[in-house]
Formats: structure tokens, C-alpha cells, sequence
């Protein structure tokens, strides 16, 4: 018998109720933009791999969507490795709390 669908929360590891689900989705979104800078950079995975501090083989793993060794201050310090500028925003809420990550692509 199968189950009924139901929508989604828009965060994939909660529907799948994964243990840490806001943190993944966090580092998803990280990885995705680490891959982004590393093309809009034009870098191969070797070069991209020597400015952030890790292996070639750790970064295939990374960009092919194995990143749960990787913290999300790890993932934030490969990024200043690019160059890239990060700004976090903590808001006190009343509603249910929720990591939000936006990127912007330089113009």
C-alpha cells in the first residue's frame, strides 16, 4: 500500500526527517555556492581545492553532495578562501526559528 503525498516543508532533510535538517540544508546551500564561485572563478577542482585548504579528493566528495564532515565553519572559511564576503544577520523571531541563506553573485 503506498503512502499519500504530502507537500513539502521546502526543506528536503525534514521531509526526510534527517537528524540536523536546517544545518544540512544550511551546507547544501553552501556547497552550491562553493561550486558556483569555483566556475564563475574558472578554477579547476586542483587549484579550487590548494586556495581552501583541502584536498582535491575531499573537494569531488564535497561538490558531488557528501559533505556531512564538513561544519558549517569549515564550509564558511572555505568560502573566505575565495574571497567571497559573508554577512550573518540573527534576528530574534516569533515564529519558528529558521537558518536563511541568501547569495549574491558579484554584477
Amino acid at each position: 500500500m503506498t503512502q499519500p503525498l504530502k507537500p513539502s516543508s521546502g526543506n528536503v532533510y525534514q521531509d526526510l526527517e534527517t537528524k540536523d535538517a536546517q544545518a544540512m540544508q544550511a551546507k547544501a546551500y553552501l556547497v552550491t555556492i562553493i561550486g558556483d564561485v569555483i566556475y564563475d572563478m574558472r578554477l579547476k577542482q586542483i587549484q579550487a581545492a590548494q586556495k581552501m585548504g583541502i584536498s582535491q579528493g575531499d573537494l569531488s566528495k564535497l561538490l558531488n553532495g557528501q559533505f556531512r564532515g564538513f561544519s558549517l565553519d569549515r564550509l564558511f572559511t572555505m568560502l573566505l578562501r575565495l574571497k567571497q564576503d559573508i554577512t550573518i544577520h540573527i534576528q530574534k523571531t516569533k515564529h519558528t526559528p529558521h537558518i536563511h541563506l541568501s547569495f549574491s553573485h558579484p554584477s
